[in-house]
């Protein structure tokens, strides 16, 4: 069936010598419509019946709607299968007027045969030649200058073709020196207006818009062509155009080309700054469908993929010239490709598990790395930058406490890698509470220290150590009430000032109090437990440091007070020092003196051991920095999930390394200078509201300093290690290694379940 256009009085149909090509109707319904409209205005009611076998011809586009590539290597003598694409947003304007279409006149008539135009060969091949001039050069602002300037422009450029960036050429490289033309002429066959040439500097023009392409395939050709005679016109194939898609083949075989180095006079972007996208292999093997071999100009490219991880290798080769290019997706950091090895060190920077992440692109075909590559980049390339970049600010942090020269005031707790007594591994943090950072972490592993029950004062012991050795003095030590702790630092410390957070004595202390009020006759007690836990911090902030004796003295007063009895307490406490009771507390009920209630309360109140710990509360610094940084450490290494020796010390590090960076925010504001504070409803308060700051949000310049190590650790592995040294980690080994590992198909021999029959 012939293909016509539908336009009234047009009717034309494909003809290559005119330069004429037929393109259907959209199928999206906007587009479609649009192209209906314009249709209707030479024939009133016409709709589209199928948008497949309706056309329309290329006379009623402007230039500009076409892709510019076809119609390049039209014009470089290459031939491609489609010479004219419209662009997708190309809507046809140019249409007949009445009087045009009832004469029959007019640029949109009927293609007449080339015999009937008596026009010759040469005056066809003048024209097409000087509207392919028009696409390559733009209009230049600067008039008056020399044909000898532009000559001479020109054969500096095509001396140098490196000179030239792909996707760019140097307007007054394309032509002989530029004449001043006469009246300029329009094409029937291509509906454009040639522009007006002008002598002027040479400038650089892209060939196609620059949308942010993920990546260069097209080399600078390193192969000159030579020059056609200066007496015939040039055409866009002379010395210094390089089509901008046809990758360069001219090298010899068995080559293997990396991407082309950078253009040293643009600003280089760090390889884990730079942009990544996504790209689907249809649309990247349609642009590889463009190329054609500059040496030969053959369009019979054959390519082979290879896929390792992340990245993709495409080889190009001529069946023509047997000449072959590689081209990698991705530049290499080292001998790593630069994706694999960035997209590891994301996953352990963001704290996410290589698990699921990898999960998430295999869902989406994404291209990707093994898990156990991951593991290798772990074990290989990202503990030791995390170690070194640790070890580098832990010593900035250490000199200057040095340089201060005070005795530390430290805080320090354990935490285990899950809950309850059969932990693998568990870190220690020793936290400097006057600056609020972290100055030290360390990994046990249980069967390190005999169970995991005494991890937390091996970590301790490690910890401290390794304070000694950096000549620190260490004055005052807030934990926990753990009793291994405690009498460690009794016997090896006794110089150290050991004080107890007050949070977990106030802690334990209530929960005996809440199950003493669950006791018959005792449910009086329970109004008065955030009272008496209140009473405990009261007790610790209000003594100077120093008189252990009267926080004693003041927290056993509460069991008088309890009884409405507010004087006589003691020598060191004789009365209690508030004033007229008001609101909820003087709603209490009082407690019976020698009733079963409160025989209770002070029972637990005046305990020995408690009255021990009371006289070491720490009135000032407290350990919940400590407890925000677990907190902060479960999104780097949640409790849910195993890891191995070297990926928890990782995450350990990392989070150490985001607290410092973030631990002493300021309190955000709002436009009007106001402070900001949000309402929380904890799951420890049993829904009660809390009141809390919003801080202004974390940075995270720490995974730049860490990423950029990594590109150092691969590419300069050896001036790196030279300039700081880090001790390699020793791997405890694993806790099944002091068992017998028996012969797996005898254990399966072996194996009997409870349920067969």
């Amino acid at each position: 069936m012939v293909r016509r256009c539908v336009v009234s009085g047009c009717s034309n149909t494909a003809n290559d010598e005119l330069n004429i090509s037929i393109h259907s109707f959209p199928t999206d319904v906007l587009r479609q419509r649009t192209w209906e409209k314009n249709v209707q205005n030479t024939r009133a009611k016409w709709s589209v019946k199928n948008p497949r076998t309706t056309y329309i011809c290329s006379a009623h586009f402007l230039l500009d709607d076409f892709e510019e590539g076809p119609i390049l290597m039209v014009g470089s003598g290459i031939d491609v299968t489609r010479k004219r694409i419209l662009k997708p947003s190309a809507v046809p304007t140019l249409f007949p007027t009445p009087s045009q279409i009832r004469q029959g006149t007019g640029d949109f008539a009927t293609a007449t045969p080339p015999a009937k135009r008596h026009r010759s060969a040469y005056f066809e091949k003048r024209e097409k030649t000087q509207v392919l001039d028009s696409l390559l050069k733009p209009r230049l602002t600067a008039d008056g200058a020399s044909a000898a300037h532009t000559s001479t422009a020109c054969s500096d450029a095509s001396d140098d073709p490196m000179q030239e960036t792909p996707g760019t050429m140097t307007s007054a490289c394309q032509t002989d020196p530029v004449k001043e033309k006469k009246k300029p002429q329009r094409s029937k066959g291509v509906q454009t207006k040639p522009r007006e040439k002008t002598t002027g500097t040479p400038i650089e023009r892209k060939l196609f818009q620059d949308t942010g392409s993920q990546c260069n395939i097209i080399p600078t050709p390193k192969k000159e062509v030579s020059p056609p005679p200066s007496s015939s016109p040039s055409p866009p194939s002379s010395p210094g155009y390089h089509p901008p898609s046809s990758p360069d083949l001219s090298s010899s075989e068995g080559d293997y080309q990396r991407n082309s180095e950078p253009d040293m006079d643009e600003p280089v972007t760090p390889i884990h700054k730079e942009k990544k996208f996504i790209v689907f292999m249809t649309c990247l093997t349609r642009l590889l469908s463009w190329c054609h071999c500059p040496d030969c100009g053959s369009v019979d490219i054959s390519t082979c993929h290879n896929v390792i991880g992340s990245l993709l290798v495409i080889t190009l080769s001529c069946a023509s010239c047997f000449k072959k290019v590689i081209w990698n997706s991705q530049p290499y950091i080292g001998s790593i490709p630069a994706g694999n090895i960035l997209l590891s060190a994301s996953i352990l920077l963001a704290g996410a598990t290589a698990g699921k992440v990898l999960r998430v692109m295999r869902t989406m075909a994404l291209a990707t790395i093994s898990s156990r590559t991951y593991f290798r980049h772990q074990r290989s390339v990202l503990l030791p930058v995390v170690q070194r970049v640790w070890n580098m600010r832990q010593t900035f942090l250490l000199g200057t406490f040095q340089a201060e020269g005070r005795d530390l005031v430290l805080g320090g707790d354990g935490r285990a890698d899950s809950p309850g007594h059969c932990a693998k591994f568990g870190s220690y943090t020793m936290l400097e509470l006057h600056a609020n950072v972290v100055i030290d972490v360390q990994l046990v592993q249980s069967n390190e220290c005999g169970g995991s029950y005494h991890m937390e004062k091996t970590g301790l012991e490690r910890s401290l150590a390794h304070l000694e050795r950096q000549g620190l003095a260490v004055g005052t030590m807030v934990t926990d009430r753990h009793r291994q702790i405690a009498k460690w630092l009794r016997e090896t410390y006794p110089h150290i000032e050991h004080l107890y957070d007050i949070w977990h004595v106030a802690k334990g202390f209530s929960k005996k109090l809440l199950a003493a009020s669950n006791e018959r006759e005792c449910q009086v007690l329970r109004p008065w437990i955030k009272s008496v836990s209140n009473h405990m911090y009261w007790c610790a902030v209000s003594t100077p440091f120093g008189q252990g004796a009267q926080i004693v003295a003041k927290w056993e007063s509460v069991v008088s007070h309890v009884q409405n009895v507010h004087t006589g307490h003691g020598d060191l406490f004789p009365s209690c020092i508030h004033g007229r009771l008001e609101g909820r507390e003087s709603h209490k009920k009082w407690l019976e003196p020698s009733s079963k209630a409160a025989v209770k309360l002070e029972t637990l109140v005046c305990n020995k051991t408690l009255c021990k710990d009371i006289l070491k509360l720490s009135g000032g610094s407290q350990t919940s920095a400590v407890e925000g940084f677990h907190s902060l450490l479960i999104q780097f290494a949640p409790k849910m999930y195993v890891f191995s020796y070297t990926g928890m010390l990782c995450r350990i590090l990392i989070a150490a390394l985001h607290f410092n960076e973030n631990a002493n925010r300021v309190q955000g504001v709002t436009k009007a200078g106001e402070a900001m504070y949000s309402i929380k409803y904890p799951k420890g308060r049993k829904g009660a509201a809390v009141l809390r700051r919003v801080l202004e949000s974390p940075t995270y310049e720490y995974a730049q300093e860490l990423l950029e190590e990594v590109v150092k650790e691969c590419t300069d592995k050896e001036n790196v290690e030279a300039e700081f040294a880090v001790e390699p980690v020793i791997v405890p080994p694993p806790l099944c290694a002091e068992f017998p590992h028996p012969e797996k198909s005898d254990f399966v021999k072996q194996h009997l379940s409870r349920f067969k029959r």
